[in-house]
């Protein structure tokens, strides 16, 4: 593992050598877009309705296996 190590650390003295004068910092090397919506608080689900295609409920709640 010595080996492996010293070549990585040979590798961050070559990124260190390597002249980045005039490149703005990113966080993703691809054009990323924000892909989520605007979190916006909106009526709950009624509770009827969130339980309407589930595939065991009480009436009330999901029923689901129990997990130990």
């Amino acid at each position: 593992m010595a080996g492996d190590l010293q070549k990585i650390l040979g590798y961050i003295d070559e990124l260190r050598a390597v002249d980045v004068t005039g490149v703005a910092p990113m966080s993703h090397p691809l054009p990323f877009v924000r892909a989520y919506r605007a979190d916006i608080a909106t009526a709950a689900l009624p509770q009827a309705v969130a339980i309407a295609g589930a595939p065991a409920a009480d009436g009330e709640a999901f029923i689901v296996p129990k997990v130990v």
